[in-house]
């Protein structure tokens, strides 16, 4: 059977459209039994490229596995943005949506992809089978940026991170942290800069002070001290390994 046609699927849907060989196949809609409404262009009896639009106001637009065979078919892959309303009135869930624009594959968000929320957090970089990995910058609406790897949704490996509004003393500014990072933590060999001036250079481990490392304090004479420190207090130091006289 060539032409338009009405068929009814095996799954329960209706599609309406061109037919091809007894297959869907060219410009066509699909309404599913939860109300899921597919528009666009088929290939062989599979969704090739379109728009999934679903009950909820959520919908999706781009590219889907019509002629890979070696991924499941129907399901989103190339490219394409996933607008998803969130929140439940039902359970007093205040309502939002997030919006991923970017390369898919085999249903998962992959390769490179911007992930916006509606409440000003976004990610924009490599994505790996659902989950940020690679390389990503990530901002939020208070001010933090954080520039790095991750690995499978957390930050690992070597990134910079500022936080605003960090409070040392009575200076009141961003915190600056450059270096290692293991399982969303600072860990490894890093630098901290705080709004004050004071900076730190060493060995870090779940965000604190662990190991060797200098640290550089801006009082009416600035010094450069080495300390030994477990788990931020130390315990054995040098100090003024390097010191300004009044004269300079």
């Amino acid at each position: 059977m060539d032409g338009k046609g009405h068929v009814n699927l095996s799954d329960g849907a209706t599609y309406q459209g061109q037919i091809v060989n007894g297959l869907q196949h060219g410009q066509g809609e699909c309404i599913s039994p939860d109300g899921t409404v597919f528009v666009g262009e088929w290939r062989n009896g599979h969704k090739y490229s379109g728009r999934d639009d679903y009950s909820d106001g959520s919908y999706y637009e781009g590219t889907m596995t019509a002629t890979d065979e070696t991924y499941r078919h129907d399901v989103w892959h190339g490219n394409g943005t996933y607008v998803q309303v969130t929140g439940d009135p039902a359970k007093n869930e205040p309502g939002g949506r997030k919006t991923y624009v970017g390369g898919w594959k085999d249903g998962l968000k992959d390769g490179l992809g911007t992930l916006t929320q509606s409440d000003g957090r976004e990610y924009c970089g490599e994505w790996t089978r659902g989950m940020q990995n690679g390389h990503g910058v990530f901002v939020d609406p208070e001010g933090e940026n954080y520039d790095g790897e991750w690995k499978m949704g957390i930050r690992h490996g070597k990134g910079i991170v500022k936080l605003p509004r960090f409070q040392t003393g009575v200076f009141m500014g961003t915190l600056v942290y450059s270096g290692e990072w293991v399982d969303g933590q600072w860990g490894g060999e890093g630098k901290i800069v705080y709004p004050d001036g004071t900076s730190y250079s060493g060995q870090v481990e779940a965000a604190l002070y662990h190991g060797y490392g200098y640290k550089q304090e801006y009082a009416k004479i600035p010094c450069t001290y080495l300390v030994h420190w477990l788990q931020g207090s130390s315990i054995q130091g040098w100090i003024c390994l390097q010191r300004r006289v009044a004269s300079e």
